[in-house]
């Protein structure tokens, strides 16, 4: 039968001093630190980019539902004027001038916006599209335009921009 000796005095012993675990936490703490901003960024531009993804889903269904119904479908925040409550689609069946959710109109999705998005106040109150799928202007003269949407992100922004033929072009982070 064999027996555990206990080490010599002054000999190896097991564990860490004090020293070397608050050595091994401070180094940890500037990893953290360095890491912390890089990652704010991350999520800012995750954000940024499925808020504009949103968008360019809500136009390709309004283009694609105005091209197959051969009428006005419009793109409009869900509350007001405010472009990060959502996106609401809908058919202008009473085609009016506002393109304003009527009685008549037919609601064809709804797009949820990421937290702290935001819209400059000079965003457009909606976007339209006729039969031909061109981005018409809100008093529905058939006078093709160009728009753009700007979201804002923790102060980082991401443009929108949707042409006369309705295509959309996706700016850079900035």
């Amino acid at each position: 039968m064999t027996y555990l000796r206990p080490a010599p005095a002054g000999g190896p012993s097991a564990g860490f001093t004090l020293i070397e675990l608050l050595s091994v936490l401070a180094v940890l703490g500037i990893l953290v630190a360095a890491a912390a901003p890089s990652f704010r960024d991350a999520v800012t531009a995750r954000r940024l980019e499925a808020g504009t993804t949103q968008i360019v889903n809500a136009i390709r269904l309004a283009r694609a539902e105005a091209i197959k119904r051969a009428g006005v479908v419009a793109v409009r925040p869900l509350s007001g004027t405010d472009w990060s409550s959502g996106l609401l689609v809908h058919f202008e069946a009473d085609a009016d001038a506002s393109n304003a959710v009527g009685v008549a109109d037919t609601v064809v999705r709804q797009f949820a916006m990421p937290s702290s998005s935001s819209f400059p106040s000079s965003s457009p109150g909606a976007l339209a599209f006729d039969a031909q799928g061109r981005n018409v202007a809100l008093a529905l003269d058939g006078t093709p335009m160009d728009s753009t949407l700007r979201m804002e992100v923790n102060s980082r922004s991401r443009t929108v921009t949707i042409g006369r033929t309705g295509s959309t072009t996706i700016g850079p982070i900035n």
